[in-house]
């Protein structure tokens, strides 16, 4: 009996392997970047379409995930403004519900204030005065602007601040621009007046002021320009002599400031600050006017001040105002408390709720991945790889927030009113700004990025002169980032994370090592053949039309495009390895793999491609390196060997390219 129960288990285990059943395992977690589907449109000749074409061409769309995003940061901004118990947001509020009760004695403060500068007389004057609001943190004409260099954090002297209103105008320009700067100006006009200005003196006051706005102005658009071309031009640029003297007068701002010429960037002999120098407009007519000892210009200063001043400080007051809610007081009074406000939203948001863990587990393993690609690639060198490898290795990554808050950065409130309490954080944030200075950007990396970087900005990106990567908080909730979803969503999300570490080896990132300095560490040949690569990528992406009858600028897109590659190429090798690993058969990681490239076009989702006027004009911006989505869809797709297979894309169809000719670099 023993015998015979022994045979039919051996019988019976040979009859399981000649027969064997698997386990399919499957993915039993929610996916619904299949929904937008259009089957009337082929994969292979328009894959952006077929991914979302029923959501394009459905006049009852809902929202896109970029306007899911931005309505559940900016609502969780303006959340923690108006119902913070943070000790100072809390009581900045209370002081603005007073002030919209009763504001008089911030008026009369005001006054007061602008009375001092209307004193200005000499010169002497005029730098006692520019000194103090500089320290109040008002900013006109010049500020000292931190900005990173080889690692480090310097501070320029750049065009100063204008009062919010006008900045917005300016930074962007339509055709009813004058209009809006002219209503603008008769506003503060109007409230010169009651501050008890003469009309010969408001008169005077705006004509002055909007003199030296149209010389701000032009600086400000060709600085704009040539912080572009800073990560462009190759070619060390030389000074001419007018640097040398507007140098000089960049020393006199510093004393002016009280500012270590040490911490001085501007003065810094250092490439890509002579390249962003090298190719702006000179500052020296708005230096010249500032430091002439003519009476007339000495006038013209100080009016300016006046201006800037009263248009700074009205936007505080409800009397001056009378439009203003108090949830534009508050987003106002608390403007420069960038680190600070940034904490609160992150903490009233929830540290569950952006998934920092998730993200630094995932880059990481990007990471390892993109080394060990670098050590395989059969087109570079092995200097050169052990360089790349070492500037990948050096890279930080800073994710959602800061593993640990800096407390110095996190003031407490001083003043009896909204105004003097704003004046007090106005010099905090200033104090913060130069605390900055001299240090590594990789230590200072929160606070250095928070002061222009708000919580709800929608954004990643990768900063070449500190070989830092940020993922803000947009890119970490559950609306892309779901670990309750399926995970083809969550790694289709990581291609931003690919996209940010492959900007460190674009056709810009490149020129930096891994410290952040300016330096070639190529070998010539492989500079050759990365060039080739380069050219072949803007061939591909100019074939492609953006609407029919334009093409595509393949040059001036072309470090988002090998960005686009590099973290598409990332994040799903590195999804195909975890299938595998959960012991996926190839049928189901291939099926896996189309929820990933649907995720993909999810993200760029936008009914902005439908208006051909918009698409006209993003065209027309020459420093806008982005193509417009449905081109960094389709681009890409048709360079990744996976899609043609699980598509079954036909060489017959508009976006096949032969396989020779799908550009592989990283």
């Amino acid at each position: 009996m023993a015998a015979s129960l022994c045979c039919l288990m051996i019988l019976s285990a040979c009859a399981d392997h000649d027969n064997p059943v698997y386990n399919e395992v499957i993915d039993d977690k929610p996916f619904t970047g299949d929904q937008d589907i259009d089957k009337s449109y082929i994969p292979g000749n328009n894959f952006y379409w077929y991914a979302v074409g029923s959501w394009l061409e459905d006049p009852n769309r809902g929202p896109s995930q970029f306007e899911l995003v931005s309505t559940q940061l900016t609502n969780a901004y303006y959340n923690n403004l108006m119902t913070s118990q943070d000790p100072v947001i809390s009581h900045i509020r209370n002081l603005a519900e007073q002030a919209q009760t009763d504001d008089s004695k911030m008026v009369e403060l005001l006054k007061n204030n602008l009375a001092v500068i209307d004193a200005i007389k000499t010169a002497n004057d005029r730098d006692l005065i520019f000194k103090q609001l500089q320290n109040l943190g008002y900013h006109p004409l010049f500020r000292i602007s931190p900005i990173i260099n080889s690692g480090n954090i310097w501070g320029l002297v750049t065009n100063g601040g204008k009062p919010r209103a006008i900045d917005q105008i300016m930074n962007y320009p339509d055709a009813t621009q004058s209009e809006k700067l002219d209503a603008k100006v008769a506003e503060i006009a109007g409230g010169l007046k009651d501050m008890g200005f003469s009309e010969k003196r408001v008169n005077e006051i705006t004509a002055h002021a909007q003199e030296i706005e149209k010389m701000e102005l032009l600086i400000h658009i060709n600085t704009y320009d040539a912080c572009h071309k800073i990560w462009t031009i190759n070619e060390k640029a030389r000074r001419k002599a007018s640097k040398e003297e507007e140098q000089a007068y960049a020393y006199l701002i510093l004393d002016l400031m009280n500012i270590p010429q040490k911490y001085a960037g501007y003065l810094v002999p250092q490439e890509s600050v002579d390249v962003l120098y090298g190719n702006q407009p000179s500052f020296n007519p708005l230096f010249k006017l500032y430091f002439s000892e003519a009476p007339e210009d000495i006038a013209k200063v100080r009016d300016y001040l006046i201006y800037n001043t009263y248009a700074q400080d009205a936007a505080m007051l409800p009397s001056l105002s009378p439009k203003l809610t108090l949830k534009d007081i508050m987003h106002n009074a608390t403007y420069a408390l960038k680190y600070h406000m940034f904490k609160t939203c992150v903490e009233s948001f929830g540290l569950q709720n952006i998934h920092k863990e998730e993200c630094s587990r995932i880059m990481a393993d990007m990471r390892q991945l993109f080394d060990e690609r670098i050590s395989k690639l059969d087109w570079m060198s092995d200097a050169t790889k052990q360089a790349a490898r070492q500037k990948l290795a050096a890279m930080k990554f800073s994710i959602g927030y800061p593993d640990q808050w800096n407390e110095e950065f996190s003031p407490e409130v001083e003043g009896s009113n909204l105004l003097e309490a704003i004046i007090y954080l106005r010099a905090f944030q200033t104090g913060c700004s130069l605390k900055t200075l001299g240090k590594s950007a990789q230590d200072y990396a929160w606070e250095y990025f928070t002061s222009s970087v708000p919580f709800y900005l929608d954004n990643a990106f990768y900063h070449p002169s500190s070989n830092m990567l940020v993922i803000l908080p947009s890119w970490l909730t559950d609306i892309r980032f779901s670990t309750e979803e399926s995970d083809a969503k969550r790694f289709a999300t990581s291609f931003c994370f690919g996209h940010e570490m492959s900007h460190g080896f674009d056709a810009n990132g490149s020129m930096f090592d891994s410290q952040g300095a300016m330096k070639d560490w190529w070998a010539p040949e492989d500079t050759v053949k990365f060039k080739n690569k380069q050219q072949e990528m803007i061939e591909l992406y100019s074939e492609l039309e953006i609407y029919e009858g334009l093409h595509v600028d393949g040059a001036q897109s072309l470090t988002e495009n090998m960005a686009d590659l590099g973290g598409v190429t990332l994040a799903s090798e590195l999804y195909k390895k975890q299938l595998q690993a959960q012991g996926y058969s190839q049928k189901g990681i291939d099926e896996q793999l189309k929820k990933f490239y649907l995720s993909y076009a999810q993200i760029w989702k936008n009914s902005r491609i439908l208006n051909k006027e918009y698409l006209d004009q993003h065209f027309a911006m020459k420093n806008e390196p982005h193509a417009d989505e449905h081109i960094r869809v389709n681009g890409i797709a048709r360079l990744m060997d996976d899609w043609y297979r699980i598509y079954d894309v036909k060489e017959d169809q508009k976006l096949y390219v032969a396989p020779e000719r799908r550009v592989k670099i990283w």
